[in-house]
């Protein structure tokens, strides 16, 4: 086979040209293969046999050439033409100053708007000719046939143009969308409370089936971006401050204020529901908070075995699986009974110090803790049995701590002044202008009246049995009636650190609010 001798400059431009030819539907024609480019001054082109004297074929997608070395060429090219971008969202790191827990960041993600940048390609004719040469002469191979795309593609004419002119596709009109929820802040629950922003907390047996998908969702958006773990944190590292005293009804106030607005951070629509544990008093285990689009069911001392949280796992205080200590079904609770809701009501009304209300309703609020968390277990307690770890299950918020604010927020109510706060916490005696730590300057005063939370007012009905007894008889059998809860009670009470003096006092104050229920004819007991 002749070869010709041809500069190496000549050659390299022959390569260059014929590398972005558009032969085919298939893409580009990569010449370097046909080209033979080595690395010496001068390089060869086969020649295929044509006519020409040697010179070599006209590449694939160009017309024209002509002399020695051949030049004087047209070639079809695709190339870059621009950029086309989108808006897209990425889940990033958070930094301190997006989202900030008291004692440090801690781990989490954020949603980050960001453009995305592709390269935009066009088909153009390049020539390649030298000075004061004319034009190629020849004609262009036609045009190759563009992939189809999903904007529909005129037919061709009948009749071919030399270089068929591309019809402009229109740039897609983007689609307006509504700027994702703002990032969630520690503090932003304060910050937010607003009466612009007032709802009002439903008991969780009025929710549809939308608000109860709705509430799971975005606990698990929470969960999964890795915030929600925070919460355990908070509750644990400040728990001297949360509990063993009248201190805890103002704290965990604004505790489940802030878990609220981080739910609603990701769906403005969820607002935490309450569950009115009373209303199941006789046979806990049985409430609809346990189906499976509330809570889930449990098996004592496993991990969670459905509904919204099957298998959740937890970070803290080491990696595990959120346990719970019942089983479902009946009698998955054992004998475990709560106070009964006359019991609860006349702990409400009760004319009593703060103190009394506020330790006696520490006490009490304890027995789902108990019932979730340990109704039949003696050790290895699931999480909600324990204070370090409580938060971990959403039974905690859903389950347990909004309605415990409920019933404080109903005190306040029945008693005519809702400012009323005086006891004592861990010892001290406590002032309305007490700092709540972990809530920056934050006041008791501050959680009197929150303009942005209210609550279904309604309290559980009860079953007035109509039969009057003195409170001699009561005295001796209302005790009675509850001392199976009370000693569940008493030992979670020593499990999370409450005094022997105040759970005493506690339990007195639950007994004599039961002896007032039973003089009310709203207690259910025998004898």
């Amino acid at each position: 086979m002749a070869q010709l001798w041809l500069p190496a400059a000549a050659t390299a431009a022959l390569a260059v040209a014929v590398a972005v030819v558009s032969v085919t539907e298939g893409g580009l024609l990569a010449a370097a293969n046909n080209a033979g480019v080595a690395s010496a001054d001068h390089q060869y082109v086969a020649d295929s046999g044509t006519s020409g004297g040697g010179l070599g074929p006209i590449p694939a997608g160009c017309w024209g050439g002509r002399g020695n070395p051949r030049r004087n060429y047209c070639c079809r090219i695709t190339e870059q033409c621009g950029q086309k971008c989108q808006q897209k969202r990425r889940q990033v790191p958070c930094s301190v100053r997006q989202y900030v827990f008291p004692g440090g960041p801690g781990g989490c993600t954020r949603t980050e708007r960001f453009t995305e940048c592709k390269p935009k390609m066009c088909q153009r004719t390049r020539c390649n000719y030298g000075p004061g040469s004319n034009p190629p002469q020849g004609t262009p191979p036609p045009a190759p046939t563009p992939r189809p795309t999903s904007a529909p593609t005129p037919r061709p004419t009948s009749a071919p143009t030399p270089r068929p002119t591309r019809a402009p596709t229109p740039r897609p009109t983007p689609v307006p969308t509504s700027p994702p929820p703002a990032e969630y802040r520690w503090g932003d629950g304060w910050r937010q409370c607003t009466a612009a922003n007032f709802r009002t907390r439903q008991n969780i047996r009025s929710l549809s089936a939308n608000q109860k998908q709705r509430l799971a969702a975005a606990f698990n958006a929470l969960i999964s971006r890795g915030l929600y773990t925070q919460f355990t944190r908070i509750h644990r590292d400040f728990g001297a401050a949360a509990h063993g005293g009248v201190q805890f009804l103002p704290w965990h106030r604004l505790f489940v204020l802030e878990l609220e607005q981080a739910l609603r951070s990701i769906d403005p629509s969820v607002v935490l529901p309450f569950w009115d544990f009373t209303s199941d008093w006789n046979d806990p285990v049985m409430s609809p908070v346990f189906n499976t689009d509330i809570l889930g069911g449990g098996v004592a001392g496993g991990c969670i075995p459905n509904g919204p949280y099957a298998n959740l796992q937890a970070q803290l205080p080491t990696p595990h699986c959120v346990t719970r200590g019942f089983n479902s079904g009946p009698n998955g609770m054992g004998s475990f009974t709560f106070d009964q809701p006359g019991t609860i009501n006349a702990l409400i009304d009760a004319s009593g110090s703060f103190a009394d209300f506020a330790n006696a309703w520490e006490l009490a609020h304890g027995a789902p803790h108990v019932a979730i968390g340990g109704a039949l277990l003696q050790s290895n307690w699931g999480d909600m049995f324990l204070v370090a770890q409580s938060p971990n299950d959403p039974a905690f918020f859903i389950g347990v701590h909004s309605n415990t604010d409920r019933v404080w927020w109903l005190r306040q109510r029945a008693s005519g002044n809702p400012t009323q706060y005086d006891g004592q916490h861990q010892g001290r005696t406590v002032s309305p202008n007490d700092a709540l730590t972990a809530f920056g300057s934050r006041l008791v005063s501050d959680t009197f009246n929150l303009p942005c939370v209210g609550y279904d007012p309604a309290r559980t009905g009860v079953v007035r049995s109509g039969r009057r007894v003195s409170r001699a008889v009561a005295s001796r059998r209302a005790p009675r009636a509850r001392a199976a809860a009370a000693a569940l009670l008493d030992r979670w009470a020593a499990a999370t650190g409450i005094s022997n003096s105040q759970r005493e006092r506690a339990q007195q104050a639950l007994d004599s609010a039961a002896v007032e229920a039973d003089l009310r004819s709203e207690l259910n007991v025998e004898g």
